[in-house]
């Protein structure tokens, strides 16, 4: 029987409990608050603009900040807008050749986001800038476009930055585990480019973007190339991810969308002070990323996009209606992709994983006489904790009733891949020992089922 010192917090408690998801969402909250009302107060265009960036920034779950990360955000906002206006005067009637160099520019970088094992906003900001700045074709008005939108998305860099380093600087710290990026690898080494996974992601991230982009071209869509820039942006997020999955996202976005209609009709009407307004975006944005992880956060405060908040209010429920099948169609597309042409589907991540594990293992182990194989054996090493941590988590996320299997099985042979790729690391003499025995092991793993019997 449970006692009122063991019973579990109520609601209420946790909700208004301070700890450091708490003060998190605080500062996310109040950042984004800042984003509309700042704007608003000075006459600026593209408030939204600026509340995205906070939202998207937000969503990398980065609680410790500093000046030196919010520098490196604005420069890499900085170093989109430059290349995305510069290349849209440098071809201003070639449009085919454009999308295909801005395909590859956005790639570029969202792959080294993809690799890199720190702030990924960094590269998403330059990647979803070069994409902002491009007007769907029209080019009257280009560079002062341009030029606005990159400031508003450095405005919320800056909020965003500003906030979170001088409320409360202490104690919330404490970085969020991310369980697919902050893999311990090596000190010093940052970047991670040889990884399969990162190499898949950014081909689909590829795929994404032309895809999108026909469907703007063929049907002009509601949101025209917006349809572009938040499929690609967003597929940072969501490409191989066991959290942000494109399906959680679309349940998610509904639930969102449902309290959006209704504060939609029946409270920003009502609205006539600022205070009331900013209540309102305080609690909306507060509640997402305390509730939330992150990553879901990131689409239940994207619901305030499709309110279309402005400082001259103009209710249009047509209007309304078009942002909101935007929005459902770039994550049906993201959704698309978590099947086409790579599925994203645990057991076959975990499938994909063992294989390379033991592909991993299988290079450290062998000889290394040339400088290549060295240079490979090396790589591998790097590698190799990542990917023993990517198996813990797709196991965990496998259904293994549904195939008739033992989980423990599969978590100690992963724990015991876990411990081997820690001694690989520290150089230890019972490393190889170790290795070998745990490719031993998952050689005897029942993976006929998971082959045979996998879900599409």
């Amino acid at each position: 029987m449970e006692t009122a010192s063991t019973a579990r917090p109520s609601l209420i408690t946790r909700l208004f409990r301070l700890s450091d998801q708490t003060h998190y969402a605080i500062k996310v909250a109040l950042a984004v608050t800042l984003a509309y009302l700042i704007p608003f107060a000075l006459g600026w265009q593209w408030a939204s603009t600026a509340a995205i960036t906070v939202i998207v920034i937000a969503a990398s779950h980065s609680m410790g900040e500093s000046l030196f990360k919010g520098f490196l955000r604005i420069t890499g906002t900085l170093i989109g807008a430059v290349l995305g206006i510069a290349l849209i005067a440098w071809l201003p009637q070639e449009r085919a050749l454009y999308l295909l160099i801005l395909s590859g520019l956005v790639t570029l970088f969202l792959y080294l986001g993809y690799a890199y094992q720190g702030d990924k906003t960094i590269f998403m900001l330059s990647a979803m800038t070069m994409m902002i700045v491009f007007q769907g074709g029209k080019t009257d008005g280009l560079f002062l476009y341009g030029v606005n939108r990159a400031t508003m998305t450095a405005f919320g860099v800056i909020l965003f930055t500003l906030v979170s380093i001088y409320l409360w600087p202490f104690g919330s710290h404490t970085k969020v585990r991310d369980e697919v990026t902050d893999t311990g690898i090596p000190k010093g080494a940052k970047f991670l480019l040889f990884d399969p996974d990162h190499l898949l992601g950014a081909l689909v991230t590829f795929l994404i973007f032309w895809t999108a982009t026909l469907a703007w071209i063929w049907f002009n869509p509601p949101g025209g190339f917006y349809l572009v820039t938040l499929a690609t942006a967003i597929s940072l997020y969501t490409v191989f991810s066991p959290i942000a999955h494109p399906s959680l996202m679309i349940a998610v976005y509904t639930l969102s969308f449902l309290f959006s209609t209704l504060a939609y009709i029946f409270i920003l009407p009502h609205l006539h002070q600022v205070i009331g307004l900013a209540l309102f975006l305080f609690v909306y944005v507060w509640l997402a990323f305390r509730l939330f992880q992150p990553e879901v956060a990131l689409f239940i405060a994207m619901g305030l996009s499709v309110m279309n908040i402005q400082n001259q209010m103009t209710y249009n429920f047509g209007l309304y209606l078009n942002f909101l099948f935007l929005f459902y169609a770039f994550m049906f597309l993201l959704l698309l992709f978590a099947y086409v042409p790579f599925s994203s589907r645990p057991e076959t991540m975990v499938l994909r994983t063992l294989g390379r594990f033991e592909r991993l293992a299988n290079r450290i182990l062998s000889p290394a006489a040339t400088p290549w194989q060295r240079f490979w054996r090396k790589e591998a090493q790097k590698m190799l904790l990542p990917t023993a941590q990517k198996l813990q988590i797709w196991i965990a996320k496998t259904n293994w009733e549904w195939f008739g299997l033992k989980k423990e099985r599969f978590e100690q042979a992963a724990a015991e891949c876990l411990e081997a790729s820690v001694e690989c690391l520290q150089a230890s003499d019972t490393a190889p020992t170790k290795l070998a025995a745990c490719m031993k092991t998952l050689r005897t793993l029942p993976k006929e089922p998971l082959q045979a019997h996998g879900r599409f």
